[in-house]
């Protein structure tokens, strides 16, 4: 769960919602100036997928007991971040394992600081739990090995995929997360050499940004939409209570205007 305050209230985004505003970023991105993304349908499935492990979460999201209030996605228990990540590889990997392939990657890739591409976007946790964390990505870092000698898959095309994920990743994040105005860099992309492309999202009001360069494949101009709930910003005195207003809360539609830099 994404949380981001506004002026006495909340708004609060289900990771498998920022899903899919990630999905809608990469199956727009091309062009002749730009990777087109191969395999696409697991590239795709993995972008619009890669937090599925939340799900098991947020099916009966909890609050932090210390404030009541709504855990905001890199702030929950790490251990309990680890065991539902584990699931969620697992489930899509068994679907498609290239597209688990990349979803691995991104999940070791948190505590990685992105393996380099977003290193200020990295889960909090404390000095004790490192021994876990790197025992997980070591694992994940080993079955992704495995899955890339069975699959035959080319090194440099699942980093191009990787990259693509981490930027789709990003650029739905920017519109979930508190931001001050400034421009923003999503990370690289591959251009259609493979090389590093940086892109910039730079806001022109609260749902209309400028993205530059302009990575999709027809038009100067794209619409994205983002699912939200807005609830009052206060304490909860129990989890129960949280997911009585979370899900008798109306979903809000927010219509997002994209333009060419």
């Amino acid at each position: 769960m994404i949380v981001r305050r506004l002026n006495g209230d909340v708004q609060l985004v289900l990771q498998t919602d920022h899903d899919d505003l990630s999905g809608q970023f990469a199956s727009r991105f091309g062009g002749s100036a730009f990777w087109d993304p191969e395999p696409r349908d697991p590239v795709m499935l993995a972008c619009a997928e890669h937090d599925d492990g939340w799900h098991d979460w947020e099916a009966r999201p909890e609050v932090d007991p210390e404030s009541g209030r709504a855990w905001n996605f890199r702030d929950l228990e790490i251990r309990r971040h680890l065991a539902f990540y584990r699931a969620g590889i697992a489930r899509i990997t068994h679907r498609d394992p290239y597209a688990g392939l990349l979803v691995s990657m991104h999940g070791a890739g948190i505590y990685r600081g992105r393996y380099g591409l977003q290193n200020e976007m990295v889960m909090r946790y404390s000095p004790e739990l490192e021994s876990e964390i790197d025992e997980f990505v070591a694992e994940q870092e080993g079955a992704q090995e495995q899955l890339r000698e069975r699959l035959g898959a080319d090194r440099d095309r699942v980093w191009s995929a990787y990259r693509l994920l981490q930027a789709a990743d990003r650029f739905s994040l920017y519109f979930c997360m508190d931001r001050d105005g400034s421009a923003v860099e999503l990370g690289a992309v591959p251009d259609a050499h493979g090389e590093d492309v940086e892109l910039v999202i730079e806001p022109i009001s609260e749902w209309h940004a400028r993205l530059t360069p302009y990575p999709f494949a027809t038009g100067r101009d794209q619409s994205f939409t983002l699912m939200r709930r807005v609830l009052p910003d206060r304490a909860w005195k129990s989890d129960d209570a949280f997911r009585r207003e979370l899900f008798g809360t109306p979903v809000e539609t927010i219509e997002i205007a994209v333009t060419a830099g």
